[in-house]
């Protein structure tokens, strides 16, 4: 999870490129000062921590990089696959809701070339596995969804 600090600093670099664009600030030593400005004390600190090349540490792309890297949610991917094995179609629930919500929830899970199989055979466990009276025909129907 990205976290309300990672959340917040994430708008500031976004507000910091239309406020540079307004401002008609060309210098990336400007941008860096208004990006710090808005963000607050919070993103200083942040910012004192980051290692920076004499190439990099002028270079408005660079420390946007570094906020980025710093700001990015981390993927537990096993909970991610936890997640989307337990799921399953809640009573009621439309297939197509529920078939788009494992669609989903596969997006960081890694699969893979996997990933189409693991849907399939979730398809299975989670509504046919379920009718009380899966005979051949109702199967086929299933089939060509």
């Amino acid at each position: 999870m990205l976290g309300k600090t990672g959340d917040v600093l994430y708008k500031h670099l976004n507000c910091t490129d239309l406020m540079a664009i307004a401002a008609d600030s060309k210098s990336d030593k400007q941008r860096i000062a208004i990006f710090l400005t808005v963000a607050g004390q919070e993103a200083l600190e942040i910012y004192n921590t980051f290692t920076f090349t004499d190439e990099e540490k002028d270079k408005y792309d660079s420390v946007r990089s570094k906020f980025e890297a710093y700001c990015k949610p981390k993927i537990n991917e096993t909970y991610l696959r936890f997640v989307f094995r337990m799921r399953m179609p809640k009573t009621d629930e439309l297939f197509d809701n529920w078939l788009t919500d494992i669609t989903n929830l596969t997006k960081n899970c890694h699969f893979g070339t996997l990933r189409d199989i693991l849907i399939r055979d979730k398809l299975v466990q989670g509504r046919l596995l379920c009718e009380a009276e899966l005979d051949l025909p109702r199967l086929f129907r299933y089939a060509k969804l």
